[in-house]
Parts: C-alpha cells; sequence; structure tokens
C-alpha cells in the first residue's frame, strides 16, 4: 500500500455498538518514509475489540491525489495500513480519516500529521 488511507468497516447482524478511531505511528514526517496508520474499531458500550470489520482509510494531502485502503480488522480490533511518503510528496498538514459502515450509517473519525 502505497498511497493515502482512508477506514471504511462493514458489519452487521449482531448487538454490536462499533466506533472507529485512527492514529499515525508519528505526527511528523519528512520525505522517503513510511507512515504506519492504525485503524480501532471498538464496541462504545462494553470497549471490547471488533473484530472482521472492514475499515476503509482515506489519506488526504495538502495537494494532490489521496489514497485509499480497506482492510479487515483483527482479534484486537485493530488493522494497519502503510502510506509511503516520497521525497516529492506535499510538504503541509494530511488527514487521515478511517470509517466504517454500520446498520446503513457511516461512522468515521479523522486524524492529521504533518509533512516537512
Amino acid at each position: 500500500m502505497d498511497s493515502d488511507k482512508v477506514a471504511v468497516a462493514h458489519f452487521s447482524g449482531s448487538a454490536v455498538s462499533p466506533n472507529v478511531s485512527v492514529r499515525t505511528d508519528k505526527s511528523e514526517y519528512s520525505g522517503n518514509t513510511w507512515v504506519y496508520i492504525t485503524a480501532t474499531v471498538e464496541d462504545t458500550v462494553t470497549a471490547n475489540p471488533v473484530s472482521g470489520m472492514v475499515v476503509s482509510v482515506k489519506v488526504v494531502p495538502p495537494s494532490g491525489s489521496s489514497s485509499l485502503y480497506s482492510g479487515t480488522t483483527d482479534s484486537t480490533g485493530n488493522v494497519v495500513f502503510k502510506h509511503r511518503i516520497l521525497k516529492t510528496s506535499a510538504k503541509g498538514v494530511y488527514s487521515v480519516v478511517a470509517s466504517i459502515v454500520w446498520d446503513g450509517s457511516t461512522i468515521s473519525n479523522i486524524t492529521t500529521f504533518v509533512v516537512k
């Protein structure tokens, strides 16, 4: 996976009330490196991890095209994406949007990181 990420999850059929969170391994990056993005899905009532959910992650640069990733949460409720920052990548603030679809509604969360 060599581009921006957006997380979206699809899951239904149980009494789970999920929420998605998203984080990066660092807040600042320079060119020629990887951004590790972790999306986590938990039940809002029990705080238990939700496995088997499809999560979509979109990485939106300050200029240029966004990158979209999709993956399924593991037994800890996590899914990790790798996004490549090139030496030529735009400098500035990038947004990372993680989304899941639950019971016909999209649930999203956002974080940011800076490329210097």
